[in-house]
């Protein structure tokens, strides 16, 4: 008999457990991707006015999340993922369509078995960007235009486990699940 252990920050437990750093990280990243969905223009002057702090402490917080280009690298990633999953679900289109079966094996098996192995941490992320780059420089196909969204989904899950704890967290909460529009 096995025992499931899971790791749990102060926020989960309690809002009022958490430091006021992890707290307005969280809701500073929250308001961002919620407004990013929304087609709204995502400022630091408007974070601070709607979180009730200043704009520099919404620059650190954006500052911890992405050293390396702090609040303008963190909103384009925020855009990126937005655009990426509207597009995936708004496109009715079969992008499988005229496609050498190499690359429908690649796009519908392979990279999907791969994004399975990132997950249960049997793959490194490098290894299905080399995959990416081979799509495109060998047969000329943007692979993430051919994956379903699940397989999207996971890769970015995938992806975002490689962050250290508290960053993954965020990002697991903040993004959840993809929407269900089977059912709706």
């Amino acid at each position: 008999m096995g025992v499931k252990i899971e790791k749990l920050t102060a926020f989960d437990l309690t809002p009022d457990a958490a430091t006021r750093s992890d707290r307005d990280t969280r809701k500073a990243i929250e308001l961002a991707m919620r407004w990013e969905r929304m087609g709204q223009k995502v400022t630091q002057e408007g974070l601070a006015q709607e979180m009730g702090c200043s704009q520099s402490w919404v620059s650190k917080i954006f500052k911890r999340l992405c050293p390396e280009g702090g609040y303008k690298q963190t909103i384009k990633l925020f855009h990126s993922l937005n655009n990426l999953f509207l597009r995936k679900w708004n496109n009715s289109d079969n992008p499988m369509d005229g496609l050498s079966d190499e690359v429908r094996w690649i796009a519908e098996t392979y990279f999907p078995a791969l994004v399975s192995d990132l997950i249960n941490g049997d793959e490194l992320p490098s290894d299905l960007i080399e995959m990416v780059d081979i799509a495109r420089e060998d047969f000329g196909a943007d692979l993430f235009k051919l994956l379903d969204i699940d397989t999207v989904f996971d890769f970015i899950m995938g992806l975002v486990g490689q962050l250290p704890g508290d960053l993954r967290q965020l990002f697991e909460d903040i993004l959840g699940p993809p929407p269900d529009f089977a059912s709706g």
